[in-house]
């Protein structure tokens, strides 16, 4: 049996009027994690089609040489970069502070920046590894440029998810996974918590103007997918990060997205059901009031 039906609906009266697409030259898009995989693929994508790009990166040795090779694979000399590890709520802060000296509107913020680990480990502000990563940081990062992203026609923000979010759970109780840690528990788990934001921020933004989408890009080949039979069924049967990541590129920028929001998109720029759990709106709100407690103090 099929899952519940998204919450993307078509536009009403009483909804803003879907807003012209702009050229891509005309588009400035950010992205985080684009050093590799999915993200590197998206970015040199977004480059050929002329939108200006910003790469947020932890590495500024590996960010500073991914920026020179898009420019040359897509002969696109607008694309920079900003240095910050995202596992800091403080770097995440940071990267709006240096956009906002600027001065200029971003179209796209794309929160593709993701990590799976076998150990809990815990950052210097005191939140478990993933959590901060692939939850926190993109929560936040969403909500430092929702004003901007609101002005001049409206923006778009593309939070990459994964099919595992359906493996995943919800304990409000024990977000830092202080009482047990399983990888692939703790990923899934950190998945669903992005996609419940998501899709909270989807319906409460569109009225103004910030279309806010989930992207799953499939099974990829990427340095997430580790060892043993994952790691084998990875290399025999998953896309290339390209494939996956000219999908990305679609939903962040496409003319035929324009307007969409709370849509679980795939990697053929179509929208299928996310899990059922998932579209719980008071779960989703219980767990935007969560982060929101989690990161009042940093």
């Amino acid at each position: 049996m099929a899952d519940e039906t998204p919450i993307v609906t078509p536009a009403t009266p009483a909804q803003p009027q879907k807003p012209p697409a702009k050229p891509a030259a005309d588009r400035l898009v950010m992205i985080t994690g684009a050093t590799a995989g999915i993200g590197r693929a998206a970015a040199e994508q977004l480059a050929r089609t002329g939108c200006s790009v910003i790469v947020v990166a932890r590495d500024p040795r590996r960010g500073a040489q991914t920026v020179e090779a898009i420019r040359n694979a897509s002969g696109n000399d607008n694309v920079e970069l900003i240095v910050a590890d995202l596992s800091l709520m403080q770097d995440v802060r940071r990267v709006s502070g240096e956009f906002a000296k600027s001065g200029r509107k971003l179209d796209t913020l794309v929160n593709n920046a993701g990590v799976k680990l076998a150990h809990r480990t815990v950052t210097a502000e005191g939140f478990e590894t993933t959590l901060a990563v692939n939850h926190l940081a993109p929560y936040l990062l969403s909500r430092l440029f929702k004003t901007n992203l609101a002005g001049d026609g409206g923006g778009r923000i593309v939070n990459v998810n994964s099919f595992m979010h359906r493996y995943g759970s919800v304990d409000l109780d024990d977000l830092q996974r202080a009482n047990g840690y399983s990888e692939l528990n703790v990923y899934s788990s950190s998945k669903l918590l992005s996609l419940l934001a998501t899709y909270a921020l989807a319906r409460k933004w569109k009225p103004e103007s910030v279309f806010v989408n989930a992207y799953n890009p499939g099974f990829v080949r990427t340095n997430m997918s580790g060892g043993g039979i994952v790691g084998v069924g990875s290399r025999i049967f998953a896309k290339s990060p390209l494939s996956a990541g000219q999908g990305l590129a679609y939903v962040a920028t496409s003319p035929q997205v324009e307007g969409s929001a709370g849509g679980y998109f795939q990697s053929t720029g179509r929208t299928k059901p996310s899990s059922r759990k998932s579209y719980k709106e008071a779960l989703q709100t219980r767990v935007v009031q969560a982060t929101k407690s989690l990161l009042a103090d940093v």
